[in-house]
């Protein structure tokens, strides 16, 4: 996996609209892989044809 361009405060800044909880350091961390893995899996699904 290339670099991620995603820092750990900006995915629990949107996080922090969905949860009154806090987000752990660790927390964070997991979020930012979660969405890394994501955007792997849908971006190549979304630029398919069948998508347009």
């Amino acid at each position: 996996m290339p670099a991620k361009p995603y820092s750990p405060s900006h995915i629990a800044a949107v996080a922090g609209g969905f949860t009154e909880l806090r987000l752990s350091g660790a927390v964070k961390a997991m979020l930012v892989e979660a969405l890394c893995a994501e955007l792997d899996r849908l971006v190549p699904q979304m630029e398919a044809p069948r998508w347009r």
